[in-house]
């Protein structure tokens, strides 16, 4: 396996960043585009832990940075991105240029894995543009929908008990022409742009319903210790049918911290049976 750090563009032209893992066997036209979870990067969670092992089958990956990679950030300027800022959009645009990145490299069968937040755009990405996806893997991916913000603060998330305290702010806020405006939040991720609590509020895609929509091979992975309200991987299960296998990780949390090596056993055995 080599590896290979790059920078590479969003559809809209925003650069990103991210690291190639190539097999050193295999069909040469396969690869995993791995997409994180929120306030997450590259080098966190599933893609860190999932390239050497899909690399071993025969995948090559990419493991890539959306915009809203951590919670902010510059690159060769002051202006600010990441979590805080982020609106939904950016992450179908992002997953987008990681696709044509890809296909840039020759490769024609793309597997879209996505993680949490990931999860959410991966299955829009996927159930919007299925041609360019020939299997998807969804790692407790959040619920999404229309209540996605208000599922978060009522796990203590966000703004907790706040919540339309906040969202009367953020509104007031974005219609006085100060969206970039931070607003502190007492629950993780502690602080978000007005004009980003309004976007998530009301433009964050249900994953079930995407799951639905999308005609291909999913996998439908959760931890055992989250909640399905809030990783419904079950119900995106059912909705997919026979296209769809479900997986609980036992002992698992949203990270799968200590299960590792069963969290990988379920992506690479489906992997290898339905990919």
């Amino acid at each position: 396996m080599q590896s290979e750090l790059i920078t590479f563009a969003a559809t809209d032209g925003f650069p990103l960043d991210g690291l190639v893992y190539t097999a050193a066997s295999g069909a040469a036209d396969r690869a995993a585009l791995l997409v994180h979870g929120k306030i997450m990067n590259f080098y966190t969670g599933p893609g860190r832990i999932l390239p050497p092992h899909l690399t071993a089958l025969g995948w090559s990956c990419l493991a890539m940075n959306r915009r809203g990679h951590d919670l902010g950030g510059i690159r060769n300027g002051r202006e600010s991105y990441g979590g805080a800022w982020e609106k939904f959009g950016d992450s179908l645009l992002d997953i987008a240029g990681g696709i044509a990145e890809l296909k840039r490299r020759g490769y024609s069968k793309i597997m879209l894995i996505g993680h949490s937040f990931g999860g959410i755009s991966a299955a829009a990405y996927a159930a919007a543009h299925p041609d360019d996806i020939a299997a998807l893997v969804l790692c407790s991916a959040g619920s999404g929908g229309r209540d996605y913000l208000v599922q978060s603060s009522r796990r203590g998330m966000l703004a907790a008990e706040r919540h339309d305290e906040v969202d009367a702010e953020a509104r007031r806020l974005v219609a006085a022409g100060r969206g970039e405006q931070m607003i502190g939040v007492p629950g993780w991720w502690y602080a978000i742009t007005a004009a980003s609590w309004v976007d998530l509020s009301g433009n964050v895609p249900s994953t079930v319903d995407n799951a639905r929509r999308y005609p291909g091979p999913i996998l439908a992975l959760r931890g055992s210790k989250e909640a399905t309200e809030a990783y419904p991987a079950e119900a995106v299960a059912e909705a997919a049918g026979k296209r769809a296998t479900l997986a609980v990780v036992p002992g698992g949390d949203h990270f799968y911290n200590g299960t590792e090596p069963a969290f990988v056993s379920a992506v690479c055995d489906w992997v290898k049976m339905a990919a």
